[in-house]
């Protein structure tokens, strides 16, 4: 398996992108360059110009995704890390810019390609030198999802708070474990992000989880979001931090995340 290095500044991939035969248009690069190296102008006003090709697509094709834009604009956020918190608000200013008066026809687009294209995750194996970079891309990715999902209350298709716990996703990781503790290496730093950012969010969720069934096998008996869960993610998070088999960064994210849920329980005694 060759190498294959990502980006490392926001011109290095601007000039990657205009290289591929599936992109975002033109128009579309021009946004994102003024969006990266021009902070004079409002982030609002790149929004509604990057949009203005996905509009003439929806005119001439109702109901097109503009699947390239999107895909675009995940790779961005996987691999230019430093961009993180730019790429919320730049979300966030594209929900507002609407799409013929009507915010939900492009965040239907943005949610509909984020679920069946970006997030899954399958780790690399050890001698894949792509390994660390894309186990990053994930960090990224799951980063931004906790943050955008901040802006729920004003656009309820921003919240990405199900895809943490995704059963489907703590079974395949439960599986594994029992065979080799390693493979949290792939898998804790993404998930500690979600409670690190937004632990409050998460201790409030109850009922169904996504794609959760009964014959899904963890070590939780239970079903479904609630609070002595979130307490068992919590535990499951503190031991993860002592384990030394592990790597550093991993039991590092292990135990910030276990504090701010430590926190949040604290807060919430009664």
């Amino acid at each position: 398996m060759a190498a294959v290095t990502w980006p490392s500044t926001w011109q290095e991939f601007i000039a990657q992108k205009q290289t591929e035969s599936v992109v975002a248009t033109a128009l579309q690069l021009d946004a994102l360059k003024i969006l990266f190296s021009d902070p004079s102008v409002p982030i609002s006003e790149v929004a509604v110009l990057i949009t203005v090709d996905t509009i003439k697509l929806h005119d001439k094709e109702p109901g097109a995704s503009d699947s390239e834009l999107w895909c675009t604009l995940a790779d961005g956020i996987k691999q230019l890390t430093e961009y993180n918190d730019k790429f919320v608000e730049f979300f966030y200013e594209i929900g507002r810019a609407k799409l013929h008066g009507n915010p939900s026809l492009l965040l239907t687009a943005y949610w509909e390609w984020w679920t069946e294209w970006e997030f899954f995750f399958d780790d690399l194996s050890s001698k894949d030198p792509n390994r660390e970079q894309a186990r990053q891309g994930w960090i990224n990715i799951n980063a931004f999802c906790a943050k955008v999902s901040q802006h729920r209350n004003e656009f309820p298709l921003l919240n990405n708070l199900q895809r943490y716990a995704d059963e489907s996703e703590e079974e395949q990781t439960y599986q594994c474990e029992l065979h080799n503790v390693k493979v949290l290496d792939g898998k804790v730093p993404a998930a500690a992000v979600w409670f690190t950012i937004d632990a409050q969010a998460i201790y409030e969720l109850e009922g169904d989880m996504l794609g959760e069934y009964e014959h899904t096998k963890t070590d939780w008996p239970g079903k479904g979001f609630s609070k002595e869960r979130f307490i068992y993610w919590r535990e499951k998070f503190e031991w993860i931090s002592r384990v030394e088999e592990l790597e550093e960064k991993t039991r590092t994210s292990a135990n910030r995340a276990a504090e701010a849920m430590r926190n949040v329980e604290e807060a919430n005694k009664v």
